[in-house]
């Protein structure tokens, strides 16, 4: 009978382990993995890079006026804002690319063997497929997003997350006050 009991408490701890495991390593507003996961995951895929000498592109997606969605038609439109941009990204992304919601309404999507021209025909079908997304306000109103983009692909030499996520940032800064709905390279 002990052993039939500790048998089931190792089993019950096991499952709770594994589904708050999980539960961190995924954004529950955007169904897109957390930063605790990017954080964890980048520099595995960094390495990766290195050692197979293939190339990997990051992309720094900010969702544009997303700061008045939430003055203007107030939180939940922004979370539904969030909601789509996620639907989407995970629908337009290939099966290799995963997608973090960075912070607020920043996200990053890594793609892993994969280099700048490429990079950007996945990005601009993200760009368009929201674009094209209706999001409905709270009170009615359908409304329309767009999205900023800074993408870096992985220099030949060893980098840290922190130097590639930065010239991604760099990328995306220098875009910002172009207007909304661009890529800009790093």
């Amino acid at each position: 009978a002990t052993e039939r009991l500790v048998e089931m408490i190792t089993l019950k701890s096991r499952r709770l382990i594994s589904e708050a495991q999980e539960k961190v390593n995924w954004c529950s507003l955007t169904g897109v993995h957390s930063r605790a996961y990017f954080d964890a995951q980048l520099p595995r895929e960094i390495a990766e890079s290195l050692e197979r000498s293939r190339p990997l592109t990051i992309a720094l997606i900010d969702i544009d006026g997303f700061g008045r969605y939430n003055k203007t038609h107030g939180w939940p439109t922004g979370d539904r804002t969030l909601r789509a941009f996620g639907s989407v990204a995970r629908a337009n992304v290939r099966a290799t690319d995963w997608v973090a919601r960075f912070g607020g309404d920043e996200f990053i999507v890594v793609m892993p063997d994969t280099d700048l021209p490429s990079a950007v025909q996945v990005l601009e079908r993200v760009q368009h497929a929201f674009a094209a997304t209706s999001i409905e306000s709270m009170d009615g109103q359908q409304l329309s997003a767009t999205l900023s983009v800074g993408v870096a692909q992985r220099a030949g030499t060893p980098e840290s997350v922190e130097q590639l996520v930065n010239r991604a940032s760099e990328a995306l800064k220098a875009i910002k006050g172009q207007g909304p709905n661009r890529m800009q390279l790093a």
